[in-house]
């Protein structure tokens, strides 16, 4: 589910070129936050 998301965030960000790369960056990075918050509640 979490990995869907983030590739969904990557792919949007690489059919986005007009888009804000700091935006896309934001994105991806809160997509990686939270993949690494879910790890940590599975442990």
């Amino acid at each position: 589910m979490v990995w869907e998301l983030l590739q969904y965030g990557v792919d949007l960000g690489l059919e986005c070129p007009q888009c804000d790369t700091d935006r896309q960056y934001q994105i991806i990075v809160y997509f990686i936050s939270e993949l690494d918050l879910n790890v940590q509640i599975k442990k």
